[in-house]
């Protein structure tokens, strides 16, 4: 393969974006053919699986402990694996670890090693391997993404040919989960060369360069190599939405993420693609910095989530892909959320009576981005504008660039727009914003009851006392909390005709970044 990605001697990668980035339909080795789905259930082997991803750059990287971009985790996830997997209802599952065991209080794990797993340069995986890979997120001066899921590990050794053993500060019934996230992959004892990463996964690099793309071929040692069946898998960035969707209808891609929700249901009229829908508790959020002028004022804060109309975002800024939502971390479908607590319902009368009580007058500028989610982001932004001018909740409107969209905004601006994916656990959620010692503060509400709760329920096994702590935690954030929540967004994907096996996941699109393992050509 040459520097320049060239397919069949047609065009080059470089010149496939531009014409994609233009609009253009290009094809490349005469495009796709397409199998009639009904003669399609059966798995085959072979060909190059496409994914043409929303969003692709210069910071791309296979790093696990720098990465933080959904394209990084399918690439990560494909290469290499984790002690666990999460399942479709966010369990642990096994993958590089069999099975796990606590002692008594849960401060100690014990995960015991699948036998026989090679990596791509075959040596065998071993217990320092892990002990080595899992340390590299709490060493001096980590820059580790996910270091705070390690912040209470004191140890971490090896336990005769088989076993790793972590030790922690304190109990936490759900530590095992925290081993499915991608960052937390395995790699080689002393491995640091990150350009060419070695692991255990599907999948081994054939090449990658940042901005551009990524190949890499099926791993034929992988331990479960008989169920992986496509040989090469090759990702690339098309940023433009209908970019995207003129390269799968053209045949250009087989899989294409952020279908745009108003234009989805034509996916499906054309013989050659399908629509994926994946439900899942990805959150627009609204958010209100409580530790500030002027929503330090509950009053405000409160008028602010009886002002958003939450019906009508789903039916008209997602057409119908989407859910209501209760200002809540968590969506209905997770075993701790609170259905005892009451919908929060839009209400005018409410909302002006909460403003009016806060004494606030000026006007509140709101800032959100693409980068949240498209152009749907600003079109709710400019729905919570409109509902609460009917008020007199005078509300500005900036629209930022999506580069560094992040920086200007987490907690320095009293009133933004943000997008967040899943958690695998609601412990994870509330680590993430909600607690006063979360790295990503996003509306600077503090609530010492709160934060012991949560510590609580993390030393608690599964059940009754468990859910009541959780539901203790949601009735705090429902009622004083500075994030309005108002829809949870499906994850919308396209796929080829011929792509067959897609099953949605709760945690991402495509598959929760489990695709290319998963899905044929047929």
């Amino acid at each position: 393969m040459n520097g320049e990605w060239a397919h069949d001697g047609k065009m080059s990668r470089r010149g496939f974006l531009g014409a994609a980035a233009a609009g253009v339909a290009v094809a490349l080795g005469g495009g796709l053919t397409y199998a009639d789905a009904a003669a399609a259930s059966v798995p085959r082997r072979g060909g190059r699986l496409r994914i043409a991803w929303s969003q692709q750059s210069i910071n791309d990287t296979l790093n696990p402990l720098r990465m933080n971009q959904n394209l990084d985790f399918l690439r990560v996830y494909s290469l290499m694996s984790p002690l666990v997997k999460w399942d479709r209802q966010f369990q642990a599952s096994p993958d590089l670890a069999v099975e796990w065991n606590p002692n008594a209080d849960m401060s100690v794990w014990s995960f015991r090693l699948r036998q026989g797993v090679v990596f791509q340069n075959g040596k065998p995986l071993v217990p320092e391997d892990v002990v080595y890979s899992l340390n590299l997120h709490r060493q001096p001066g980590s820059v580790s993404m996910v270091r705070s899921y390690f912040s209470d590990v004191t140890d971490i050794r090896k336990d005769g040919v088989d076993r790793v053993v972590v030790t922690l500060k304190a109990p936490n019934a759900d530590f095992p989960v925290l081993l499915g996230d991608p960052h937390t992959v395995i790699v080689p004892e002393g491995f640091a060369n990150w350009d060419r990463p070695v692991g255990t996964g599907p999948f081994e690099l054939v090449e990658f360069r940042p901005g551009i793309g990524m190949v890499a071929r099926r791993f034929a040692n992988h331990y479960k190599a008989d169920t992986v069946y496509v040989d090469e898998v090759e990702t690339f960035g098309i940023s433009d939405t209908g970019a995207r969707m003129d390269a799968l209808i053209s045949g250009d891609a087989h899989y294409i993420n952020r279908v745009d929700a108003r234009t989805a249901t034509l996916l499906d009229r054309n013989p050659r693609a399908k629509l994926v829908d994946s439900k899942a508790s990805r959150k627009l959020c609204i958010n209100t910095m409580a530790n500030g002028a002027p929503f330090s004022d509950i009053n405000l804060r409160t008028a602010i989530k009886y002002a958003v109309d939450r019906a009508e975002m789903v039916k008209r800024v997602l057409n119908g892909y989407g859910q209501v939502a209760n200002d809540l971390p968590i969506g209905p479908r997770d075993r701790y959320y609170d259905h005892d607590l009451p919908q929060r319902e839009f209400d005018l009368d409410k909302a002006r009576f909460y403003y009016k009580k806060s004494g606030f007058s000026g006007q509140l500028n709101l800032f959100t981005s693409d980068v949240n989610y498209g152009a749907p982001a600003t079109d709710f932004a400019l729905e919570l504008q409109e509902t609460a001018g009917r008020v007199g909740i005078p509300i500005n409107l900036t629209r930022l660039p999506a580069e560094g969209y992040y920086a200007q905004v987490s907690g320095k601006k009293a009133f933004n727009v943000t997008n967040w994916f899943p958690r695998a656990t609601l412990d994870l959620e509330l680590r993430s914003v909600s607690l006063s010692n979360s790295p990503q503060p996003e509306t600077g509400y503090r609530n010492p009851k709160l934060d012991a709760l949560a510590l609580e329920a993390r030393r608690t096994p599964d059940g009754p006392k468990r859910a009541e702590l959780y539901a203790q935690v949601q009735e705090i954030l429902w009622d004083a909390d500075g994030r309005t929540i108002p829809v949870f967004v499906d994850f919308l994907d396209g796929r080829a005709a011929n792509v067959q096996g897609v099953v949605p996941h709760p945690f991402s699109e495509a598959a929760g970044l489990r695709l290319c393992e998963e899905v044929w050509l047929a």
